[in-house]
């Protein structure tokens, strides 16, 4: 394995750690969903519009309305995801999340006129079936847990959302680089965002105590692991980030355990293992050469 090679792993790693650690301090921060986008979307068009200045490159060239419409969608899948998070441990969101994959491999071949897999409908039932057994009642109480169904479903909304911007960032990227596209998207999130913030009637400010959380979250969290990952795939194909992507559950539900106590149960783990043996098989069926 070559040192550029070992670089891009390193790189990519890390960023999927990273945003595995967005979960756990979304839940810690006591900003409402909205307000935790706004000023995620915020801060991290701030840092990427620092970096392209930085490099002498354009901020609001190719500004396209489908482009725009990329940042409309991300303020969407981040206000389910960050919903999902709040509503139930982090592990039922993250896990509905993580089924995107199978999102991507249904609408592709709607989108891009490619070849439908009859096979990935078997996947699909994998996963639905992992899910059940996750929020299905506790054995020895018999209590049904609504809020893990709702984190769980909300989780999955935001998947479906994030396998949209997938295939429009597809299209989007065929003449601009990542990282204006990065940009324009988060600085439309901020913007479409705003009208609502100045209407929502809790404090648009987060607190001094949670400025640096709100950073940390939009700096580090966001614009740093996204730098991370357009670095990776310049040595690393896309289908195998995809692919290493999946573990990005699998750090939340770690650092939820480690830092939040949410231990989770051998009913949630088995049914997070179908989830992701589910999603990962149907990324390793998709991808010829990873």
């Amino acid at each position: 394995m070559t040192i550029p090679s070992l670089r891009a792993q390193a790189a990519m790693h890390l960023a999927i750690f990273l945003f595995g650690g967005v979960a756990v301090l979304a839940q810690a921060l006591p900003q409402n969903p909205l307000m935790l986008v706004f000023w995620r979307s915020l801060f991290a068009a701030l840092s990427v519009a620092a970096l392209l200045r930085w490099q002498g490159q354009p901020l609001w060239q190719s500004a396209t309305p489908r482009r725009w419409l990329s940042g409309v969608l991300l303020a969407v899948h981040w206000l389910l995801f960050f919903a999902a998070l709040k509503a139930a441990p982090l592990a039922y969101g993250l896990l509905g999340f993580a089924s995107f994959p199978l999102f991507v491999a249904a609408l592709e071949p709607y989108f891009f006129n490619e070849r439908r897999h009859g096979r990935d409908a078997l996947a699909a039932v994998a996963v639905v079936a992992g899910m059940v057994l996750m929020v299905w009642p506790d054995s020895a109480t018999g209590q049904f847990d609504s809020s893990a169904l709702l984190g769980l479903l909300l989780g999955i909304g935001a998947g479906g959302s994030f396998a949209l911007l997938i295939m429009l960032n597809r299209a989007n990227s065929r003449d601009l680089s990542a990282i204006r596209l990065t940009f324009l998207q988060n600085a439309g999130a901020a913007a479409c965002l705003l009208p609502l913030v100045l209407l929502d009637h809790s404090p648009a400010t987060p607190s001094w105590a949670a400025w640096g959380g709100v950073v940390l979250l939009g700096v580090v969290l966001t614009a740093l692991p996204q730098s991370l990952l357009m670095f990776s795939l310049q040595s690393l194909s896309t289908r195998f980030v995809s692919l290493m992507s999946t573990l990005e559950p699998v750090y939340g539900i770690a650092l939820a355990w480690a830092w939040l106590g949410q231990r989770p149960t051998a009913q949630m783990l088995a049914g997070a293992g179908v989830i992701l043996a589910a999603t990962t098989v149907v990324t390793l069926w998709h991808s010829p050469h990873v």
